[in-house]
């Protein structure tokens, strides 16, 4: 949704025309593949992991301009949420002549129905070898931007890590990947490597999988848009956390696919809940305090430019009972310029008082434009001192 303070179009002769997003309600047909409708045509490509695991990966690819070159940016999606979630975002780019691929992490959205026979349990890294080859080997790209959403954040902090030579420029909302966990709590190993094994994993995570697939449609609806219910009245009262400070198409969207996934398919919604929650172990497996080779002691080695960003209402970051920090700018933000800027790389850093952890859906306008703008070279902001040792950020001052 590109203001009229937006960059101008460059090359693009056409209007990106995304489909409507939305959920078939009682539908009847293979959900993930029937039932919810993306923005633009989802592809399909069989590729490898690094463990030689074959995995049928969906993707949207697009680009509607001329170039025959154009820049490349693949947006990565959170836990638990699908690619089908970036249309605005998705659009916005189209319409400024970014070609634009979005991947369904494997075991996520529309890379469900075609790996349902290979059991939960695969890594980020797993994760980001299959896209990196769907990338290299399947499309052909050569080198793009990378956005990541939340766990995608830490997808992409981990993936310019690895593959610096495929990254342009990476774009982190609300990301994880940038505090350390420690690997006990309360003496409760969370994050210990023999939680590989599942039924090791199970004995300590089962209770939230179980909670996680009990949730009733009203209760996902609650906690979404920062509602609760009071255990003494019954009524139904503000939350510190959720999903949505505003309601929309997009997070309706996100919210009515949560609903439906209960009834719609067992063994999809099995699958799903499985890697939910799963992923919170995948996510601190790789940022534990004990880890000499954590991604939060690397994050010096990224070279590409970064945009960091959060909003100033976000609810789950820092994660403190896994990691004992307690404010975003002190403990997690500083500490991470300070890092990047000691090895040449100063961050870009943007606070949005008016949004939640999903930046792209609270305020769309605002983010995407300057999603946009990072990516030209354009002033965003005025630039503030984020701390007195001469490390700066950009600050909405709006």
């Amino acid at each position: 949704m590109i203001s009229a303070l937006a960059i101008a179009k460059f090359n693009a002769v056409e209007t990106a025309q995304p489909n409507p997003v939305t959920v078939i309600e009682n539908c009847k047909g293979d959900f993930w593949n029937e039932c919810v409708k993306y923005p633009y045509p989802v592809n399909y490509a069989d590729i490898k992991d690094e463990d030689g695991v074959l995995w049928n990966i969906a993707f949207m690819d697009e680009y509607i301009g001329k170039d025959t070159n154009p820049e490349v940016i693949v947006l990565i999606h959170g836990k638990g949420v699908f690619g089908g979630y970036y249309s605005d975002l998705m659009t916005d780019l189209l319409n400024q002549d970014y070609r634009v691929i979005v991947p369904d992490l494997p075991h996520y959205g529309k890379s469900i129905p075609g790996n349902i026979t290979i059991p939960v349990g695969r890594s980020l890294m797993d994760t980001r070898s299959v896209i990196h080859n769907l990338l290299t080997k399947k499309i052909n790209i050569k080198k793009a931007s990378f956005l990541g959403h939340s766990m995608g954040g830490q997808w992409v902090v981990g993936y310019a890590i690895n593959y610096p030579d495929m990254v342009n420029k990476i774009i982190l909302e609300a990301p994880g990947g940038i505090e350390e966990f420690n690997t006990e709590i309360y003496n409760v190993p969370f994050f210990s490597e023999s939680l590989d094994n599942w039924d090791e994993w199970e004995k300590i995570w089962g209770n939230s999988l179980a909670q996680e697939k009990n949730k009733s449609a009203q209760e996902i609806y609650n906690f979404n848009y920062f509602l609760k219910e009071d255990k003494t009245t019954g009524e139904i009262v503000q939350s510190d956390v959720g999903y949505f400070l505003h309601k929309n198409e997009q997070s309706e969207y996100l919210t009515k696919v949560r609903q439906e996934m209960i009834t719609a398919s067992p063994q999809q919604f099995d699958i799903w809940t499985k890697t939910y929650i799963r992923d919170n172990y995948s996510m601190g497996r790789e940022i534990r305090k004990e880890d000499a080779r954590s991604l939060v002691k690397r994050i010096g080695e990224i070279k590409s430019p970064v945009f960091i960003t959060f909003g100033g209402k976000e609810p789950f970051i820092p994660t403190t009972v896994f990691s004992d920090n307690e404010d975003l700018i002190q403990d997690l933000l500083k500490p991470a310029v300070k890092i990047m800027t000691e090895n040449n790389n100063q961050p870009v850093v943007k606070i949005y008082p008016d949004a939640a952890h999903f930046i792209h859906i609270d305020i769309p306008e605002k983010f995407n434009n300057d999603v946009l703008r990072f990516l030209k070279n354009n002033y965003i902001s005025d630039i503030k001192n984020l701390s007195t040792d001469n490390t700066k950020s950009i600050v909405d001052t709006d």
